[in-house]
């Protein structure tokens, strides 16, 4: 566990401590050692910091079948989850008129994960004309920044009256 925590980038025990809120310094400390078992949970909660399989943790680095010790699997980096505003709401087919956002901090939010890097904004579809890709009710995530024209896209249309 020493290895992958200071793989990870954690100096110490306490700096890893600090990161993982929900577990104590001094068990941490004690995990380390191995002065105290480690659980499945809290070997998934370092697994997701230390970005190593929960399963090395648990079986301490337990030797392969050549009596060589297993390396720690580090796995893929966790999504990043942003929360996105849901500022209004998009008509399907046909033109509708909307009030124009003025600060995206006033609207409710929704977490998500894996947007490539921007400025987005939520919108609830309304009508059925988009049912096959969007039907009524579900939300459809705009990119800002975003201004490219591509080939049978679906795009979000806007002027300056809403």
């Amino acid at each position: 566990m020493q290895q992958a925590r200071a793989q990870a980038g954690y100096a110490s025990p306490s700096d890893a401590a600090r990161a993982l809120r929900d577990i104590n310094k001094n068990t941490l400390i004690s995990h380390e050692n191995g002065n105290r078992p480690l659980s499945r949970k809290a070997a998934e909660k370092y697994g997701r910091l230390f970005g190593v399989d929960p399963g090395w943790l648990l079986f301490n680095g337990s030797l392969g079948g050549d009596g060589a010790e297993a390396a720690p699997v580090h796995l893929a980096p966790s999504p990043v989850i942003i929360d996105v505003p849901i500022v209004s709401w998009i008509s399907a087919g046909e033109l509708g008129s909307q009030d124009s956002v003025v600060n995206l901090s006033d609207y409710p939010t929704i977490p998500t994960a894996d947007l490539e890097e921007g400025e987005w904004i939520a919108l609830r579809v309304d009508g059925p004309s988009m049912n096959k890709i969007s039907p009524p009710d579900s939300i459809i995530f705009v990119n800002l920044r975003d201004k490219r024209l591509v080939t049978n896209g679906c795009y979000v249309i806007s002027d300056e009256t809403g």
